[in-house]
């Protein structure tokens, strides 16, 4: 325990402590939220300076915990301590560096933290609704924290933001514990809370009949409740792809979304979505890993006629990995509009960007240098499609090369990925489907 005396009275104040916890005995690893993220970034760590609850609770849809934490390897107690104090100190004038960082878990699994919590909405938003020439009317689906709303509501062309997130008791409790994620009190003309904007409207409904009953097909209800003109922007900020949930599978794998979807969007209109951690170079191909839902999203884009796709990824949101995102464009202007150079972005985000009440930046990590690196897409996801069965012509040579397209997945034939992990727990997984493909000589010498 490290143990701080008072300067005036010599008395001796309570002892700090640093505690860790540890799963013992039979505990179902898939469905504990303790076997996950929470307990490998926060419980069971020993090298943290602080590690105090803020807050839990759950709700019908998920469980949820929030925690205000110090890395000893990044930051210190006794800095943030001295942060506290009126005493003329650098750390009591810069007090913002000193913060704990405040990490929020929905079932075990990490959605945002305070110290990425900029570079991760703005990398999810801005490069989307920047490329718009106009985004008048955006719907986000999810973003219970309220920070992706507090990142749209940053535009000067909004007229109308729809946020639909079935579950309302996040959104209350993201208010009273994550206050600094849902703000919106520094721009000029906004609410203290995102919510109470006036170009904002709540909708505490599940997000996938929310656009069924009025985009769909076959199933759209023609009344004057249901009628809904187009969308610029959509913005998908729910579930990982990777999470092994029904409603992540019914999220990410079901074409029949993704066309109300695309029906919901005007003729230049776009999608965004965040696809979770990026592969790497060693990573399997995306249909047999568990990124496959991710694959199928890729898919779904190009079978429903979306004219260009771009993927990119955000190494600052303090995910432990880079955080990986697709937009798809509807319209042909798309692509010429992402690629447009770092100087003619940062034009637009001067034109654009409602002014804030204190004078700082509106934005706080995006800006027209940080838009170049997104416009190449991240090494891991080329070797990735590369991968993919058959092999896609594009990553042959030359047409001589076409030969050599391979129809089943050899790890032994790639060296990058046959003693990955990943590879082997896909491959030694009855359950995979995908895997039928594997060679059973393959399956058995892994194995």
């Amino acid at each position: 325990p490290q143990v701080q005396s008072a300067e005036s009275s010599g008395e001796v104040e309570p002892p700090h402590v640093v505690w860790t916890h540890k799963l013992r005995g039979v505990v179902n690893m898939d469905t504990n939220p303790l076997s996950s993220d929470l307990g490998a970034f926060v419980l069971e760590k020993s090298n943290m300076d602080l590690k105090s609850e803020v807050g839990r609770t759950r709700t019908k849809f998920q469980r949820i915990d929030v925690f205000d934490t110090i890395d000893a390897t990044q930051r210190d107690y006794l800095s943030y301590r001295k942060s506290l104090e009126d005493d003329a100190s650098y750390e009591s004038k810069q007090s913002n560096f000193f913060l704990p960082n405040r990490e929020i878990y929905l079932d075990g699994v990490l959605q945002s933290t305070r110290h990425g919590n900029e570079a991760y909405h703005e990398a999810l938003v801005h490069p989307a609704m920047m490329t718009h020439p106009n985004p008048k009317k955006v719907g986000i689906i999810g973003g219970g924290e309220g920070a992706t709303l507090r990142e749209v509501l940053k535009h000067n062309t909004l007229e109308k933001v729809k946020m639909i997130e079935i579950d309302e008791e996040m959104v209350s409790f993201s208010r009273e514990h994550l206050p600094d994620w849902n703000t919106c009190s520094d721009p000029e003309g906004s609410a203290i809370w995102c919510g109470d904007d006036d170009r904002a409207e709540m909708y505490y409904e599940d997000g996938l009949a929310w656009f069924n009953n009025r985009f769909s097909d076959d199933s759209r209800i023609d009344t004057e409740e249901f009628r809904e003109e187009p969308f610029d922007v959509l913005i998908m900020d729910a579930l990982d792809p990777q999470d092994d949930v029904p409603f992540a599978d019914i999220l990410y794998t079901n074409e029949h979304f993704f066309k109300t979807l695309y029906n919901a969007l005007n003729d230049d209109g776009l999608i965004i979505l965040q696809l979770g951690a990026s592969p790497d170079v060693h990573s399997p191909p995306e249909r047999i890993s568990h990124n496959r839902k991710r694959a199928i999203v890729m898919q779904s884009f190009e079978n429903l006629g979306f004219r260009s796709v771009h993927v990119y990824h955000e190494g600052h949101c303090q995910f432990r990995a880079p955080w990986s995102f697709a937009v798809a464009f509807k319209g042909a202007n798309g692509k010429s509009l992402w690629q447009r150079t770092a100087a003619q972005m940062d034009i637009q985000i001067r034109n654009r960007m409602i002014p804030t009440k204190s004078g700082e930046p509106t934005l706080k990590y995006f800006d027209g240098a940080v838009m170049e690196g997104y416009k190449i897409p991240p090494k891991g996801f080329e070797a990735v499609f590369c991968k993919a069965l058959p092999t896609p012509a594009s990553c042959l040579s030359d047409v001589k090369n076409m030969s050599q397209s391979r129809s089943v997945y050899d790890p032994f034939a790639d060296r990058h990925t046959y003693m990955s992990k990943d590879s082997k727990h896909t491959i030694c997984d009855d359950s995979t489907a995908a895997i039928r493909s594997v060679p059973t000589s393959i399956v058995e010498t892994i194995c």
